[in-house]
């Protein structure tokens, strides 16, 4: 027999022992990955199994266990549906079809489904235990649908059938749901991990990690032996020795119960050392005498002075030689910072500005909406344009730019991207510096130009998001994905109006500021406090327990002592109001409110107070949107300008070497290993004085 295509029967046969063989395998690989517990990949593999094996049911009924133990409640409905066509009296199914109903939150359908299932097969237990565990939750009796059903005029035990045990649609995230708890288990070895340890920028080397002026080494080591010394080399050469914080439980271990965690956060001062390349070594010893080993390549480049980054809170300023404390103390001595909330990207627009677009004609051409944009954002300032021999011409009849500069990056076949030789670089590096500049923007997509920022040395940098070129200013992805192909589906105008329109908002400071006009003060009276009182709140209720300040009742006896105002303390730990000071007790000027609030009763006593001083939290946000004069106290996990309040008032926070540090995994303090000095170390009589200073402004 020959097929229309030229096929033989032999050429049939040979493809269906081969179909056979590589479903075979790929059941094997199956069973395999669901054995292990990786019930994606299990899924997977016996969906593409049931493609080339589509009369076996018993695989379709697996797919849908593997979809169901991933989370993934949707795919597994319609494996179950495909199995059940082709096994619609199979008790085993019946059960499963409930089990996915019960997670789905379908009790009354998976009632049903279970007794299906004991239909099938009388007196089966689990099955009887399943039914026993949903009338414990309270489920009614199922009614009969099926006889509601028949009852109406059309329909057949088949249709009802169906209707009852077909698994309906829904659109459920497989990313969302929990999984089971042993996928959150993970098997640790003995290790030494490093968690803050400089930061990676552009170097005469390529990409690397760069230590700067006083650096924070901070990490952990894993051990069953508890660790107790920790010893950083540079180069062969000792720069810190001292011990470690441990031993912490670690969540979610699987094999190795007595491991624990060891933490360490070394504040080496490096401000003197030559820079270069160099090797940092880790060494930990434990108790029995045996040590851990970590070795990283590193650059060590020049200090940044404090003058350059005022706000920021990494602290690396070299100690004093002359003091004779330690560099921890001489950090842990300076005075905490206390800021305005006000604030911007910028202190002062830009004032000349190098634009690049080095490419060919039509990459200009898509470009000049966004240089229009650019100079209405911009409109004091200087703009310089770097651009290429193909597209400079058009550059000229744009009027967009005070000066124009042209460099060429060539295509370098042996590594498949565009160069500027060393001398071309020269050349314009040197043309650069007489500008100046304040800012650099790469308009481009492609990471090619982004070097060029460098050679402009200006302190803010503008472009889209590359991984050879990290340390932008403001840098955005700038996709937009077609959902079929995954390319860009935006025109390239559009990208660029983007990357600018990004940077005008970034630049922007923005006045946050919605009062309520419903609020009244009578509300006040649920707290004894009179319409006009004049009252201070104090507000400890970070969402982790390490970004709360634990300094307010020494706060709030001075403000009670020194002033005449009312102090309401709103804390939710009742550490924090166990064994009060006896002038906190005798006050009639002092309340502690530990109760959940109404939102209109802490709306109000938020929108009346005089001043808020509050850890970061929600509270705190939302009095600065009220137009409250707050005092944010913040921990360095993350930038003061990222999360301090928008409005008036300050933010206080302490600058240390390891800020930054962005703990939150381990939320009861596992791994920071300085107890949160960050926030520990500011002072009371520190966030008074600023009290008395906004509390002032209304004299």
């Amino acid at each position: 027999m020959k097929l229309p295509f030229g096929r033989s029967d032999r050429d049939i046969v040979r493809d269906a022992r081969t179909r056979h063989a590589f479903g075979r395998d790929l059941v094997r690989r199956a069973d395999a990955a669901r054995d292990a517990g990786a019930f994606r990949d299990a899924a997977f593999l016996y969906t593409e199994a049931v493609r080339l094996l589509p009369e076996r049911a018993d695989l379709h009924v697996q797919r849908g266990n593997m979809h169901k133990e991933a989370g993934d409640l949707d795919a597994a409905g319609i494996a179950y549906a495909d199995a059940r066509g082709m096994m619609r009296d199979d008790p085993d199914l019946a059960v499963q079809i409930g089990h996915l109903f019960k997670l789905q939150g379908r009790p009354a359908d998976a009632a049903d489904s279970y007794r299906r299932a004991l239909a099938l097969k009388p007196g089966w237990d689990a099955v009887e235990r399943e039914l026993a565990s949903l009338a414990k939750i309270g489920l009614q009796p199922a009614r009969d649908r099926l006889a509601e059903a028949a009852a109406l005029p059309g329909n057949d035990d088949a249709t009802q059938r169906e209707t009852v045990d077909a698994p309906r649609a829904v659109r459920l995230s497989a990313a969302l749901a929990p999984g089971a708890p042993i996928h959150g288990l993970h098997a640790h070895g003995d290790e030494i991990a490093t968690r803050r340890f400089g930061r990676r920028e552009r170097t005469p080397w390529g990409v690397e990690q760069v230590l700067r002026g006083v650096q924070a080494f901070r990490g952990f080591v894993l051990s069953e032996v508890p660790a107790v010394k920790v010893e950083i080399f540079l180069n062969g050469y000792l720069v810190h020795r001292g011990g470690l914080k441990g031993g912490f439980e670690i969540p979610h271990e699987r094999e190795r119960p007595a491991l624990r965690r060891y933490v360490f956060n070394a504040w080496v001062d490096l401000s003197r050392v030559i820079e270069g390349r160099y090797e940092v070594h880790f060494r930990v010893t434990d108790a029995d005498g045996r040590s851990f080993d970590r070795v990283e390549p590193v650059v060590i480049a020049a200090p940044i002075p404090p003058s350059i980054l005022p706000d920021s809170d990494n602290d690396a300023s070299p100690p004093d030689p002359a003091d004779p404390r330690s560099i921890d103390t001489q950090i842990n001595s300076r005075p905490s910072m206390i800021r305005p909330a006000r604030r911007s990207m910028l202190k002062t627009p830009p004032r000349t500005v190098l634009v690049l677009r080095p490419d060919v004609l039509g990459d200009l051409v898509v470009a000049v909406p966004a240089l229009k944009r650019l100079r209405e954002i911009l409109p004091d300032a200087r703009f310089v344009g770097l651009f290429s021999p193909a597209n400079v011409d058009l550059a000229r009849t744009l009027d967009l730019f005070d000066d124009i500069l042209v460099t060429e990056l060539l295509f370098n076949p042996w590594e498949r991207r565009r160069v500027v030789t060393i001398e071309a670089q020269k050349k314009l590096a040197e043309e650069l510096s007489a500008y100046e500049f304040d800012m650099a923007i790469d308009l481009g997509t492609s990471s090619d130009s982004r070097p060029l920022l460098s050679l402009a040395d200006a302190p803010v940098t503008v472009g889209f998001r590359a991984e050879n070129y990290p340390q932008l200013t403001v840098d955005v992805t700038g996709s937009s994905r077609d959902p079929w192909n995954g390319i860009e589906n935006v025109p390239h105008t559009n990208m660029a109006m983007g990357l600018v329109e990004w940077l005008n908002v970034m630049m922007a400071s923005e006045r946050n500021l919605l009062r309520r006009n419903d609020l009244t003060p009578d509300l006040l009276s649920a707290f004894d406090l009179a319409p006009d009182a004049r009252y201070v709140m104090l507000h400890a209720g970070g969402r982790w327990q390490f970004s709360r300040w634990p300094h307010y009742r020494a706060l709030a006896e001075k403000l009670i002592a020194e002033t005449d105002l009312h102090v309401i303390f709103m804390t939710s730990d009742p550490a924090d109001v166990a064994d009060l000071p006896q002038p906190l007790k005798r006050s009639d000027r002092f309340q502690v409110v530990q109760r959940r609030l109404a939102f209109d009763e802490l709306d109000a006593l938020l929108s009346y107070a005089s001043l808020f001083i509050g850890d970061d939290s929600g509270v705190k946000h939302l009095a600065g949107m009220r137009g409250v004069k707050v005092i944010g106290i913040q921990n360095a996990r993350n930038n003061w300008s990222e999360w301090g309040q928008d409005m008036g008032g300050y933010i206080a926070t302490r600058k240390v070497p390891c800020a930054g540090c962005l703990i939150q995994n381990y939320p009861e303090s596992d791994e920071c290993g300085r107890d949160f000095v960050c926030i520990t170390a500011i002072r009371p009589e520190e966030i008074f004085a600023a009290a008395q200073k906004l509390l002032a402004e209304d004299a």
